[in-house]
């Protein structure tokens, strides 16, 4: 074979400038020839494309979470148990239609807080109105046997108070009155009384109203049984007395 150093004609009829650019573009191209054929040959394996594999990192371990708060959203608080008993003011004296003011009202505690009136004898059953307990009153040596417990609160002047009371007789035609008494000292200053003639054998509600007439003065509530005859009995259970608004019912009024 024969090597020529003569240039093709195509480039003798050019610039030396010119030539040498074409020349380099032809140097270049065989030059990204044959590097491309290296790599090539580099990547490929029997005809099929070399496997390239790229570590992957251990998947984390993944615990329930809760999802975070929506913005805008407020936390949500635990509840709180609503409280018990009676309302109370902010002077810490009940609210008017608050709870009970008596402290043992359905004997559940026995007969503390209560004593005997007319000669009365007291005993505790099992057959009651609420709870599992109940009083039973039977006739002594008086003619009004009852049952009464005192200081039951301290009133301020011109209140009133509601009492109720669950009775029922062991016989027809028995005669039963619930008072609310206001004391002052030993003093019985103001009573209201309210009575009826039970049907026997099953049970009936009394309620009494009384406003108070002086400021430190203290009441009792009282249930008597009247002419109680000798081996009857007369039970007693479920006792309120809740506090009622301001009343004018005893102020004088002024004329000009």
């Amino acid at each position: 074979m024969r090597y020529s150093n003569r240039y093709p004609r195509h480039l003798t009829s050019r610039p030396p400038r010119e030539r040498g650019a074409v020349l380099g573009q032809f140097l270049l191209i065989a030059i990204t020839i044959v590097i491309g054929g290296l790599l090539a040959m580099a990547v490929t394996r029997h005809g099929d494309p070399a496997a390239t594999e790229t570590p992957v990192a251990p998947e984390a371990s993944s615990q329930p979470t809760s999802p975070p708060p929506t913005a805008g959203t407020p936390a949500t608080a635990p509840a709180e148990a609503a409280p018990s008993g009676g309302a109370t003011s902010s002077s810490g004296t009940p609210a008017v239609g608050g709870g009970n003011l008596l402290a043992n009202p359905g004997f559940e505690a026995g007969l503390d807080g209560w004593s005997a009136l007319g000669g009365a004898k007291l005993d505790l059953g099992d057959d009651s109105r609420e709870g599992s307990l109940a009083l039973s009153l039977a006739a002594g040596a008086g003619s009004a046997p009852g049952v009464a417990t005192r200081r039951v609160t301290e009133s301020e002047a011109h209140r009133s108070y509601t009492a109720s009371a669950w009775v029922r007789a062991a016989r027809r035609g028995t005669t039963a009155e619930l008072n609310l008494v206001e004391y002052v000292g030993a003093q019985r200053l103001s009573a209201d009384t309210s009575g009826a003639v039970l049907a026997g054998g099953r049970w009936q509600r009394l309620d009494v109203h009384h406003v108070t007439h002086k400021a430190g003065s203290e009441l009792a509530v009282e249930v008597v049984a009247p002419s109680l005859p000798q081996r009857a009995t007369l039970a007693v259970d479920a006792l309120e007395v809740r506090l009622g608004p301001t009343s004018n019912a005893f102020v004088p009024e002024t004329t000009r």
